[in-house]
């Protein structure tokens, strides 16, 4: 489904324009990396970290990933440092929308 669609430069670029504008953060390089059925995902490299880029459109999904980021975020401040830490907006959320999510 999603992971078939090739994106292009404009979209990327839009991608680019939002992280840049809602995390404060300008990245310098965006690639594609392995996605699953229902969502992107995409390596970013910024000028002094790397990270990954999730995207879920498909509402049901976008729902039930959306419910696990506040777990995430509470193992992560429990000392739990052997899974992916959350990337908070500059506004401080933990997850934001893009593309008409």
């Amino acid at each position: 489904m999603y992971s078939s669609i090739v994106r292009d430069d404009t979209y990327k670029k839009c991608l680019l324009d939002f992280i840049q504008c809602d995390y404060d953060i300008y990245v310098v390089d965006i690639n594609v990396a392995k996605r699953g059925f229902y969502g992107e995902t995409w390596k970013a490299s910024a000028e002094k970290a790397h990270f990954f880029i999730k995207l879920v459109y498909c509402d049901e999904h976008k729902w039930i990933y959306e419910q696990s980021l506040p777990v995430i975020q509470h193992l992560c401040d429990h000392g739990i440092d052997f899974i992916s830490r959350i990337v908070k907006t500059k506004e401080g959320k933990i997850s934001t929308c893009f593309d008409g999510c």
